[in-house]
């Protein structure tokens, strides 16, 4: 049995043709975690600008939506976001960058990132990137985006600071690179391109 709150889900099951319930058992710190997840993916697929919702169609990106809004307005309800990871008590505020409450929106982020297939920084396609982990030290430096135009060499690295404290808008990350410059960021699912059935 799980330890910690349960979530019930409804599943169909493709042998007897019919729903079953499945419980999931989660921490506080993960609950946590699934609520800025899910609130992170409404607002990607909520834009008119979603690589995903061009790819797939409104209808699906707008049920996509009507599903997070299920999920955040019952089970998730009470559930607040970007808690520490430790636990539901905040850090004193003496415990600097070491106790960042802002830990689980980074992981949130990281999480998406690993997700996608490529990657927009500043209008330059990515299709390749490094992470590291997460340490919550509000100055490591979690994601270095590179690439080669011109002849020139660039680099942007991003911290768990400057994650943490981005937002999203109109299906675009905007958060600050270690050197204290803007960046807007948007993450893309890719798709296959076929012919009409019957082509």
């Amino acid at each position: 049995m799980p330890s910690g709150p349960v979530l019930a889900f409804s599943q169909e099951s493709t042998m007897s043709n019919s729903n079953e319930l499945i419980e999931i058992g989660f921490s506080p710190a993960q609950l946590s975690l699934l609520r800025t997840s899910v609130e992170a993916y409404r607002e990607m697929m909520s834009s008119a600008t979603s690589a995903d919702r061009d790819a797939l169609g409104h209808a699906w990106a707008d049920a996509e939506v009507a599903a997070c809004d299920v999920l955040l307005q019952t089970q998730l309800k009470d559930i607040t976001p970007h808690t520490p990871l430790g636990g539901n008590e905040p850090p004193s505020q003496s415990d600097g960058a070491q106790g960042s409450p802002l830990r689980e929106p980074t992981i949130a982020f990281l999480a998406m990132l690993n997700q996608a297939d490529s990657v927009t920084v500043n209008q330059q396609l990515l299709q390749h990137w490094e992470t590291s982990d997460v340490v919550a030290n509000d100055g490591n430096q979690v994601v270095r985006f590179s690439w080669y135009s011109e002849g020139v060499n660039f680099a942007v690295t991003l911290t768990e600071d400057g994650i943490a404290n981005g937002r999203w808008h109109n299906g675009f990350f905007i958060c600050v690179d270690s050197e204290g410059d803007t960046l807007e960021i948007q993450l893309a699912k890719h798709t296959a391109i076929t012919p009409p059935s019957g082509a």
